[in-house]
């Protein structure tokens, strides 16, 4: 298996995010290729790393199609052999899952680092699990829980470690959506695979989105998203919203009366006269009741259109009004109590001359 890659155990105990995940991507790939659905184990998404269901037939898979017009005893054979096929085929499911199993276990194994081993090791199952060699979705989990945390034999170290990491998850300079959804996804299966609650799939959506709206790359595109009323319920969707997302084409600038809005143009001018340059954005009509004005934070209209004044320069001119006052009530201050001074030097150079 020399064109699979070799995953490492580092000293300082976490592999890179990037590493972990195409090690992960590489031998799903093999996997499915050699053994079919079981290679879904190897699937960091939220609806991966898991074993392929073989669930028993139900009634309605039993039931044969219209035998009118058959003879009763030649019917009953019809029924009888459909019965055979669904459960010869459930069968052949079942033990072709319980063969591939310990083929996969070794594969793992024989792409892991003596080092690696030995962290696996410190964490207590690796010996059950060798034993038996027959799960390797939970040598999977404890893979990614080792490379991806302290690869400690204290639960609570690593619990920790995987919650910090996944609090500096960052999207990267000119890094792709899919890439950084991959990190993402390793990042939470790693938290899962060492007991650190995660939150449910909307909650993982919200600190999904709130990442990219952070990275700064996708911070208008979320924004808008977000301000329009798109569902974004899980991390499938955003990811589809966004990859959707019309970018305005760089260079562009707005005009007077023009909005620019999912990288698309809205102009109200007529500029048939005007000359432009390359390609110029396609129109589209935008729902303006579902758009929230950044200036009065009420709907139905852009800030570019908001009748109420300008909340930051009237905050502005509050804050320096306010500092005028300031200044005067002290200069104001200052001014008595040199007065109450003189009076006080002047009434005891008084008394002086009396005595």
């Amino acid at each position: 298996m020399a064109e699979l890659p070799l995953l490492k155990y580092t000293a300082r105990g976490s592999t890179p995010a990037y590493t972990v995940v195409a090690w992960f991507k590489e031998l799903g790939n093999y996997v499915r290729l050699h053994f079919g659905e079981v290679g879904r184990i190897f699937d960091l998404s939220e609806h991966g790393m898991e074993y392929p269901t073989a669930n028993p037939p139900s009634a309605e898979a039993f039931a044969a199609a219209e035998l009118s017009g058959l003879p009763q005893d030649v019917a009953a054979l019809v029924k009888a052999e459909n019965v055979r096929i669904v459960m010869q085929s459930y069968h052949k499911k079942v033990r072709e899952l319980e063969e591939a199993k310990p083929k996969v276990f070794a594969v793992i194994v024989g792409q892991l680092s003596e080092a690696s081993v030995d962290a696996l090791k410190r964490m207590g199952s690796f010996d059950e699990l060798a034993a038996s060699a027959n799960d390797p979705l939970e040598l999977a989990k404890q893979v990614l829980a080792v490379h991806m945390t302290l690869g400690s034999d204290s639960a609570v170290q690593n619990q920790l470690y995987a919650a910090e990491m996944f609090h500096k998850l960052a999207m990267e300079p000119g890094e792709s959506l899919v890439h950084f959804r991959a990190r993402f996804d390793a990042t939470v299966r790693a938290m899962d695979a060492v007991g650190e609650h995660t939150g449910d799939a909307k909650r993982l959506a919200a600190d999904f989105a709130r990442k990219l709206e952070i990275s700064g790359a996708h911070r208008n595109t979320i924004v808008h998203l977000q301000n329009t009323g798109a569902v974004l319920d899980t991390v499938n969707e955003i990811v589809r919203a966004v990859s959707n997302y019309k970018v305005v084409p760089v260079g562009a600038v707005p005009r007077v009366g023009t909005t620019f809005v999912a990288g698309r143009e809205d102009d109200e001018s007529n500029d048939e006269d005007e000359p432009h340059s390359g390609s110029k954005p396609v129109k589209r009509k935008v729902d303006v009741s579902r758009v929230r004005c950044y200036n009065c934070q009420r709907m139905g209209h852009f800030k570019s259109d908001c009748t109420e004044p300008n909340v930051v320069v009237t905050l502005r001119q509050e804050v320096e009004e306010m500092k005028k006052a300031l200044r005067a009530k002290k200069k104001e201050r200052s001014t008595t109590m040199v007065a109450v001074d003189d009076d006080e030097a002047t009434g005891g150079s008084e008394s002086g001359s009396d005595i």
